[in-house]
């Protein structure tokens, strides 16, 4: 039996989870040709290709987005198809995720300069319907893309800078016996929005500490 030797590549970028991981999941479940393989902290999905010779793994937590590559030719003839999924799922995700788009700056340029999956597809001798479709898809792809990635940014910026706005206002103003109806009802915010912010401030070395009924602190540790 011939041996089979997997090569990997991965593209981790940072990214700031502005909802829930339940959300993301739930977006992520509809997605094409996806399964998932464990959730908790971190979410990790396979994105399968149709092809027996590679398939990704796709990674989600609170502070990362990572695609990782198994392939059995040279992960380099698939940058573009790479890139074409992550940003796809980047575009799914834009209300869940503020990413650093700036880290896929040097693969773009070297896809850009270069058309390298399409050359080895036509070595395999690939059959021209399923070529015409990979190539409308991607299209299809970027192209909706184009048109909703800044809204859709402009959108995730502003929720991230609430989420960080409201955690300041709550460890200067509520950090002894307070509750997140409370904090609501002030503020005119939602308790999710609350919630959201609660998280956020725990990040930055607060502890929620319980009191009795709904009442809580805030404790720096």
């Amino acid at each position: 039996m011939k041996s089979r030797i997997i090569l990997l590549s991965r593209i981790p970028v940072q990214a700031y989870l502005t909802t829930r991981l339940s959300s993301v999941r739930s977006k992520l479940d509809a997605y094409p040709m996806a399964k998932l393989l464990s959730y908790g902290t971190e979410l990790e999905y396979a994105l399968e290709t149709g092809s027996e010779d590679r398939f990704y793994l796709l990674r989600l937590n609170r502070r990362t987005v990572e695609i990782e590559l198994h392939s059995e030719a040279s992960p380099t003839y698939f940058l573009k198809e790479m890139l074409l999924k992550f940003l796809s799922v980047a575009a799914v995700l834009a209300e869940d995720y503020e990413i650093e788009l700036r880290a896929l700056f040097p693969y773009l340029i070297d896809v850009l300069g270069k058309d390298t999956t399409q050359y080895y597809l036509k070595g395999l001798n690939v059959g021209r319907d399923a070529r015409d479709t990979d190539i409308l898809l991607s299209k299809r792809i970027v192209e909706l893309h184009a048109k909703n990635h800044e809204l859709q940014r402009n959108e995730a910026l502003a929720k991230a800078k609430l989420v960080k706005i409201t955690a300041s206002l709550i460890t200067s103003r509520y950090q002894t016996g307070t509750t997140i109806s409370g904090i609501a009802s002030e503020n005119g915010l939602s308790e999710d929005e609350v919630n959201e912010a609660l998280d956020f401030a725990c990040t930055l070395g607060y502890k929620k500490v319980q009191l009795s009924g709904k009442r809580f602190s805030l404790v720096k540790v």
